[in-house]
């Protein structure tokens, strides 16, 4: 069965990889000249490379990981020439010779049972055995995530296994295969956490951010009536958090929540972020044990996205990049769809056509086609809200010597709430920085409120031309003591910037600045129209992180999870075998589930969210001790 892609970013490659390997013929368009979308990264031909906005992978992007291990890079190692059957490796079972099993490779963990936090008797387990297996057996599955763990055992390869180990059953293999890859995409992430500090305009600190005890209590109190709640959820989906927010929390509060993680850290747009997409973010940050974040230990492209075009071709996926859709032919299913490419329109048929698609791009599309009066139009229409979010990179000839390594960093003062880091501490040494060496320190950045009036010529920043854009950028830096107390101390100044530049995707449009490629993100007021994977017309499904998830937040993971929903539904139709899908919350403690059932007989009832009871109890029974306290026994008296 012929199944064409339209979209070439994250859910689209997403949906091509579970389709091929159930054994689709899957045909691929890109409007762009290189894949990922809108997380795609490329070089100038200064060497110098950029992208839409810098990437962060959360501990909870169960889905994104799990594809990124089955995306194998090749690697300049070595290979390794001994290879033992799986009685072998189980021969290999005490505690002073202890060999396990992982992708298909043979390593030796003795030197780790005795520091083994887990005891013994539980690393043990592993001998001779998948130890994803055994993981997987113990509640372990954390591990799997865990790159600081899965380094540990690769340190210590000592071969490669006969056969391919299915649970615990050897299957022939290809050989030649097994060693031409040793590594996944998933070995490019970083193995140091990614932490975030935020620097200063005022040498005081004025405004500085940070939570008291107050502000814990109350975000506890508006957290947690989204947390524990289930049925009543959908409406706090709709109440803007910020006006709620800056009424209560203190100011260093406010700061810490809208200036700091909201938009720098998270991606939403302070003014518009609900309080339920908030919350649900917190909640699962919260059961992970790992709490930071990611980085790739390279530009997006080559550490990701690049492999996994490479690996996809392998399998026999057909790439058709600089070609746009134009149209839609809808009758009773789509019959075909209009593709422009070498300037000519061409008319394209398949069985099956998965829209993975920028939802503004989407909308234009549907538009020219004339299927304005469909749902999936007016959805749309209605939910694409534009997020500004302007990337830039400031080049250095001179290294700024940070203190904390893989580190993030927010201007928190600056009009603009600039968030950055500075790539190469993050990258391989390899990496080239670009013109030919003489970048030292690369920053790459984001501007979060761009419609804040900037320092120097009072304009937000999508009203002004790009190079004063790039001067107000400076700027701003310039402005933040904090900032330059690294510069000094590096000995770097201002003149020693060689590079700056806006991510390409924006152009001069009069006195204003457009992108090509417009942000979504989730707020109070679109929720609602988010689309699903399946559509009223048999033949057409749609992808991308702007329709309905478990996650329900704009995010690499939320594209990754609506890709395998989407091959899902196809594979459904077709009667195949399914994809593996991570549903957010299903991990969620019984404490939880508890209460959020109680929450939803209390929503039945039309009462109150059972926070809000659980606090007038509380209130109650405080009035009523002091009742008893002071006024029963003093009538006693």
């Amino acid at each position: 069965m012929k199944i064409c892609i339209f979209g070439a970013g994250i859910s689209g490659l997403t949906v091509a990889h579970e389709l091929i390997e159930q054994g689709y013929k899957v045909i691929v368009y890109e409007k762009d000249r290189i894949a990922g979308g809108m997380a795609r990264s490329f070089r100038y031909k200064n060497g110098i490379p950029t992208e839409h906005s810098w990437r962060g992978y959360g501990p909870f992007y169960k889905n994104t990981f799990e594809i990124m291990k089955r995306i194998p890079i090749k690697t300049n190692k070595e290979h390794f020439t001994n290879k033992y059957t799986i009685s072998e490796v189980e021969d290999h079972n005490t505690e002073d010779n202890l060999w396990t099993i992982y992708r298909n490779n043979v390593y030796d963990i003795s030197h780790v049972v005795k520091s083994h936090p887990g005891g013994k008797s539980a690393i043990l387990k592993c001998a001779g055995k998948n130890i994803e297996t055994v993981w997987n057996g113990l509640g372990y599955t954390f591990h799997l995530n865990d790159p600081d763990i899965i380094n540990l055992i690769k340190k210590n390869k000592v071969g490669k296994l006969v056969g391919k180990l299915v649970g615990t059953l050897v299957e022939p293999m290809n050989v030649k295969d097994n060693n031409e890859y040793d590594n996944t995409v998933f070995d490019n992430l970083n193995k140091k956490r990614l932490t975030f500090k935020y620097l200063y305009n005022e040498s005081k600190g004025r405004g500085k951010a940070k939570l008291n005890l107050k502000d814990i209590i109350i975000l506890f109190f508006l957290f947690g009536k989204v947390i524990f709640s289930d049925k009543r959820r959908h409406e706090y989906f709709k109440i803007r958090l910020e006006p709620i927010i800056k009424k209560y929390l203190s100011i260093e509060g406010y700061h810490y929540i809208s200036d700091f993680l909201a938009g720098p850290g998270w991606g939403f747009d302070k003014n518009t972020m609900s309080l339920g997409h908030y919350a649900t973010f917190v909640e699962y940050s919260l059961y992970e044990k790992q709490k930071k974040w990611q980085v790739m230990n390279k530009p997006t492209n080559e550490a990701w996205i690049d492999p996994w075009v490479t690996y996809l071709k392998s399998k026999g996926v057909i790439f058709k990049f600089n070609s746009s859709l134009q149209k839609i032919i809808i009758k009773n299913k789509i019959e075909n769809c209009v593709v422009r490419f070498n300037n000519k329109d061409h008319i394209i048929e398949s069985d099956t056509y998965v829209f993975a698609l920028n939802p503004f791009n989407f909308e234009d599309i549907m538009k020219n086609s004339r299927n304005t009066k469909t749902k999936i139009y007016k959805n749309l229409n209605k939910g694409n809200t534009i997020n500004n979010q302007i990337s830039f990179r400031l080049g250095f000839n001179k290294k700024i010597n940070f203190k904390m390594k893989t580190t993030g960093y927010v201007l928190i003062d600056s009009p603009y709430n600039i968030t950055f880091y500075p790539q190469e501490d993050s990258w391989k040494k390899t990496v080239k920085l670009g013109m030919t060496g003489r970048i030292k320190t690369l920053i790459s950045g984001t501007i979060i409120l761009p419609y804040n009036k900037g320092f120097i010529y009072k304009k937000s920043a999508t009203n002004l031309k790009l190079e004063y854009l790039k001067n107000e950028i400076v700027e701003q830096f310039l402005k933040s003591n904090d900032f330059m107390k690294y510069m000094n101390k590096s000995k770097v100044t201002k003149h020693n910037i060689i590079f700056k530049e806006i991510f390409s995707d924006w152009y001069e449009n009069g006195n204003y600045l457009k992108t090509k490629n417009k942000k979504w993100v989730n707020n109070s007021s679109n929720e609602k129209y988010r689309l699903d994977n399946t559509t009223n017309i048999t033949n057409m499904f749609i992808c991308g992180s702007h329709c309905k998830t478990s996650i329900n937040i704009w995010s690499m993971e939320g594209a990754v999870e609506s890709g395998k929903l989407c091959a899902n539904e196809i594979l459904k139709k077709d009667r195949k075998k399914l994809a593996t899908i991570y549903i957010h919350g299903s991990n969620r403690p019984i404490v939880v589930l508890v209460l959020q059932s109680i929450e939803n007989i209390f929503y039945f009832l039309k009462l109150g969210n059972i926070i809000n009871e659980l606090i007038i109890c509380l209130i109650i029974y405080i009035l009523f001790n002091i009742y008893k306290t002071f006024i029963l026994e003093k009538v006693k008296l």
